[in-house]
């Protein structure tokens, strides 16, 4: 089984990540690499925080109405 990465397609060869295609009988195994996890990461934190952000003035608008 190969690890594909499923955002850059990149595959792992032991400890690397490298720009090479699957080849035939290889049975693809999707993940992240580590340079795109760590992106993703970032990317979930942000919309976290923005959730947050517009929670914060929902609950701001509801109680200067009530």
């Amino acid at each position: 089984m190969v690890l594909v990465c499923c955002v850059c397609h990149r595959i792992r060869k032991g400890t690397e990540w490298i720009e090479e295609a699957v080849t035939a009988g290889e049975l693809p195994s999707h993940g992240y690499c580590p340079d795109c996890a760590a992106i993703a990461r970032v990317e979930l934190e942000l919309m976290r925080l923005r959730q947050s952000q517009e929670d914060m003035w929902e609950n701001l608008n509801t109680s200067a109405v009530a």
